[in-house]
This record gives structure tokens, C-alpha cells and sequence, in this order.
């Protein structure tokens, strides 16, 4: 498999992975949370596109955005889950 297509499918599952995030922020109340996601989907789909446009020659800074992407939802699964206990322990619905 080519680099750029390697690249294009982390870009594709980060979006996915985002996506539903923002979904749970939504439930959970989490608003900062979700505006953050929605600037992440922003930058991941313009990573997408500039994959698709120019190809091998922009291949280091989209891995370099996946692995951002990557720890920043790792971080925010974190902070979600937590927001998620909180709510269970007072009794609230996630």
C-alpha cells in the first residue's frame, strides 16, 4: 500500500473516531469539548484533501496532523469518560 493511501485511511478513521466524540460530548453536555472536535474534523477533512491533491509531496505534515490527532483524542476520551462517571455518580443519564 502507497504511503498517501496509508495516510488517507488514518485521516479517515481519526474522522470517524471525531465524529462520534463529538457525539458524546453533545450527550454529555461538554460544549468546549465539542467545538474543539469540530475544528479537529475541520483540520483532519482539509488534511484529507490536501492528501488527495498533492499526493507523497505533503505526506510528512499529514502524519504529523494524524499524530496530533491521535493523542488530542486519546485526551479527549479521557476527559469524556470522566465527564460521563461524574454524571453516573450524581445520578444524571450520559
Amino acid at each position: 500500500m502507497s504511503p498517501t493511501i496509508a495516510a488517507t485511511r488514518a485521516v479517515a478513521d481519526l474522522l470517524d473516531t471525531a465524529r462520534r466524540r463529538r457525539g458524546q460530548a453533545l450527550i454529555l453536555g461538554e460544549g468546549d469539548v465539542v467545538f474543539t472536535l469540530a475544528s479537529m474534523i475541520d483540520a483532519l477533512d482539509a488534511t484529507r484533501t490536501r492528501l488527495i491533491q498533492q499526493g507523497p509531496e505533503y505526506i510528512d505534515t499529514a502524519w504529523a496532523i494524524i499524530d496530533a490527532a491521535r493523542y488530542m483524542l486519546a485526551e479527549i476520551k479521557h476527559a469524556l469518560d470522566r465527564a460521563g462517571l461524574a454524571g453516573l455518580l450524581v445520578g444524571e443519564q450520559p
